[in-house]
C-alpha cells in the first residue's frame, strides 16, 4: 500500500509530500497538468521518502504513485 501526506511547502519553497510505501518494493512518481499524459519524475525504493517537486511549472501540476 501506497499513501501520500498532505502536500504543503517546505522550508525552501518548493511543493513537497511524503511516500510511505508499505510492502512495496520500488515506485514511481508521476506528474501531469491535464490527466491525460503522465510524466515520470521518480523511481525510488525508500520509504517514507520526502518528494520535493524543484520544477515550478507555468500550470497546476497533480502527482500520483505507482509500481513500476
Amino acid at each position: 500500500m501506497m499513501l501520500l501526506s498532505n502536500p504543503h511547502l517546505a522550508v525552501n519553497g518548493h511543493f513537497q509530500f511524503r511516500v510511505t510505501a508499505n510492502g512495496v518494493p520500488s515506485y514511481v512518481i508521476e506528474a501531469t497538468t491535464n490527466f491525460n499524459s503522465w510524466t515520470p519524475l521518480l523511481t525510488n525504493n525508500l520509504s517514507p521518502f520526502d518528494f520535493q517537486d524543484t520544477v515550478t511549472p507555468s500550470a497546476r501540476r497533480f502527482y500520483r504513485t505507482r509500481q513500476p
